[in-house]
């Protein structure tokens, strides 16, 4: 701002002195006074537009350093928030812990009929819970007899079972048994009735053989 101010100075005290003169003897001093304006003119413009993009950059750095803190204050915050929560929920969990171990103290030193009292409100929860205890130990006993039944039933059946395959394996034995000597009996009679049937072939045989012998038999 100064330079420019300086140059602008300078250009009024050129102008000044220019007009002072007479025309006649200052023309050729104006051409080369009007050449130097003009080359201050366009360093000027220069000046400027290189000012311009100095500041564009700036600005442009200005707003992405902004953007950067305003992920930065952004991350931050939900860093804040997340200890936050962490801590509320630790204070949380402490105060429940407190509050159950201040129960569980109160609870050591109660007096006896205050327990007794909370004895006597818990009773029907008390009965319920053994009665339902006591159906479902009915109910346990009364599988297991039915699993023992069922358990000698089968054995029972199977014992049966072995029982009637020996005794029909026995009863078949002896049949075969009773049979082979039912065969043995009558191969042996039959071998007895031909031994009988041979001996009685060659006593005829002899018979006739002793009575062709002896002659003709008389009429």
């Amino acid at each position: 701002q100064r330079q420019l101010q300086h140059q602008q100075q300078q250009q009024q005290q050129v102008s000044r002195a220019a007009r002072a003169e007479p025309a006649q003897r200052d023309a050729p001093r104006r051409a080369t006074l009007g050449r130097g304006e003009a080359e201050m003119w366009r360093q000027e413009a220069v000046r400027r537009a290189q000012e311009r993009e100095h500041q564009r950059k700036e600005q442009e750095e200005a707003q992405k350093r902004t953007e950067e803190a305003e992920a930065l204050r952004k991350e931050a915050a939900r860093r804040a928030e997340e200890r936050e929560r962490k801590r509320q929920e630790k204070e949380e969990e402490q105060q429940r812990r407190e509050h159950r171990e201040r129960r569980e103290e109160e609870a050591e030193r109660r007096p006896p009929r205050e327990a007794a009292r909370r004895w006597k409100e818990d009773e029907p929860s008390r009965k319920h819970a053994e009665r339902t205890s006591e159906a479902s130990r009915r109910q346990s006993e009364e599988v297991e007899k039915w699993r023992q039944e069922a358990m000698q039933r089968a054995q029972s059946l199977a014992r049966r079972s072995q029982e009637l395959e020996k005794r029909k394996h026995a009863e078949e034995q002896k049949r075969c048994e009773e049979e082979a000597k039912r065969r043995k009996e009558e191969i042996e009679s039959w071998r007895q009735e031909a031994l009988r049937r041979a001996e009685a072939r060659e006593r005829g045989l002899a018979e006739r053989l002793r009575s062709s012998s002896a002659g003709p038999t008389r009429k």
